[in-house]
C-alpha cells in the first residue's frame, strides 16, 4: 500500500494498468500507459515510496515522449504533468533541488507549447504537493 489515504486510488490504477497491459501495453497505447504510470508514480510519491516513483515517473516519460507529446494535446498536458511532479519528488531529495527545478521548468516549456483552447486560454498547472 503506497501511503495512507491512497488505497482507493492505487487499487484503480493498478486496475487501469492491467487493463492496459491485457491490451497491449505500452507498444499499443504507449500515452495512456505512461499517463497511468505517471498517475501511480504520483500515489507511491504520496506514500513516501520515493525510489518506487522515481522509476514509475522514469518510465512514463519514455512512454511520454515530447513526439507523443506534439501529436495530442492532452498527452502533452500529461507530459507536463508528470515532469511537474517528478520534478516536485527530486526537490524534496538531497543535492537533487536543481535536477528537479529544472523538471518543472520543462513542464512549463511544455505547457507553453500547446496549443491554446478556443478564445485564447491556455492551460497552466500548479503541482505543489503537500509537505
Amino acid at each position: 500500500e503506497p501511503g495512507a489515504g491512497t488505497g482507493d486510488a492505487s487499487e484503480l490504477l493498478a486496475a487501469a494498468l492491467a487493463a492496459l497491459e491485457l491490451h497491449g501495453g505500452g507498444a499499443r497505447f504507449p500515452a495512456p500507459m505512461g499517463r497511468t504510470l505517471a498517475l501511480i508514480a504520483h500515489v507511491h510519491h504520496l506514500g513516501a515510496q520515493a525510489v518506487t516513483a522515481e522509476g514509475l515517473f522514469r518510465a512514463a516519460l519514455d512512454l511520454l515522449d515530447a513526439r507523443t507529446a506534439a501529436v495530442d494535446p492532452r498527452w502533452g498536458a500529461a507530459r507536463a504533468a508528470a515532469l511537474a511532479r517528478y520534478g516536485e519528488l527530486l526537490q524534496r531529495w538531497d543535492r537533487r533541488e536543481g535536477q528537479g527545478e529544472a523538471l518543472k521548468r520543462d513542464a512549463e516549456g511544455v505547457l507553453a507549447a500547446l496549443p491554446a483552447y478556443p478564445g485564447g486560454v491556455r492551460l497552466s498547472m500548479n503541482f505543489q504537493l503537500p509537505v
